[in-house]
């Protein structure tokens, strides 16, 4: 019936060649669904995005989002229906944590690599960090557009570097001012500085220096599989098993709990035996 006409009119409209391919898609964490038939192809171009075979676990629950959102297999198809028409661009409107988590680490790296051109503007920053911030779409998630751009030749070089904007500081009156505002193409390019694509992470986001503050701690874990000599680092081991992790030690429902077990700990005059016995008596470990 009517899915049936709409299906029929979308695959015409996305046949190639396509100059130009835009969209705001959503974004939800899906439950797992079982597997449906004609699915296959999505599901296989997603393998790009992935981590390489050989590096994946069973429980690697940083990867979830990759075949479970929706944005995702969105920006995976729309970068094919532009490669096969070449020269195209895409415009889509994502979840910000695109640009730098390393969920996505993978999928940017695919990116970079295929496209000769990307540009990126941070319009929202996320407002479940409880950070006051007036954004421009009606969602907490933080917002960026992502623009990719590919010529005629497939043996291209890739992007070494993104051009970066954002307005995602303003409120939202002056969002809406900037991007109705009219300018001419060398404006609109000057609004873009040159950003190099950081190449361990590939984040599509200006590499920004820890306040000075930020010496005096030791990081969780090394940066690294392999420490290097003299790193300093609190636990020698990423561990994302909520059950193994340690998270038990540093927090607490009640606070006053929490701050006398974290002073039993602390006191050296107490052995090990005498704070597994007072706090954690009964445990398995």
């Amino acid at each position: 019936g009517l899915l049936e006409q709409e299906k029929a009119a979308a695959r015409e409209l996305s046949r190639p060649p396509l100059t130009l391919v835009i969209g705001n898609p959503p974004s939800s964490d899906s439950p797992p669904r079982e597997d449906i038939e004609g699915h296959t192809i999505i599901d296989r171009l997603l393998e790009d995005f992935r981590l390489p075979p050989e590096k994946r676990s069973a429980r690697q629950n940083i990867q979830k989002q990759i075949t479970q959102n929706e944005f995702v297999k969105f920006l995976r198809w729309a970068a094919r229906k532009v490669l096969e028409s070449r020269p195209g661009m895409f415009l889509l409107v994502l979840p910000s944590s695109f640009a730098r988590h390393p969920t996505y680490r993978y999928a940017r790296r695919w990116l970079a690599s295929n496209f000769m051109r990307m540009w990126v503007m941070h319009i929202d920053q996320d407002s479940r960090r409880g950070i006051p911030t007036s954004s421009l779409f009606n969602t907490l998630q933080g917002r960026l557009l992502l623009v990719g751009f590919t010529g005629w030749s497939e043996d291209a070089p890739g992007a070494e570097e993104i051009g970066y904007s954002s307005i995602a500081e303003l409120a939202r009156d002056e969002k809406l001012r900037v991007l109705t505002r009219e300018r001419s193409t060398a404006d609109y390019v000057d609004m873009f500085e040159p950003v190099p694509i950081d190449h361990p992470r590939f984040q599509f986001f200006p590499s920004q220096p820890l306040p000075q503050r930020y010496q005096q701690y030791w990081p969780l874990r090394p940066r690294w599989n392999n420490p290097r000599p003299g790193e300093r680092y609190v636990f020698s081991r990423h561990c994302s098993a909520v059950k193994l992790a340690p998270t038990h030690m540093f927090v607490h429902a009640k606070k006053p709990m929490l701050l006398r077990r974290t002073r039993d700990i602390a006191d050296l005059t107490n052995t090990y035996s005498e704070v597994i016995q007072t706090w954690y008596a009964g445990i398995r470990h």
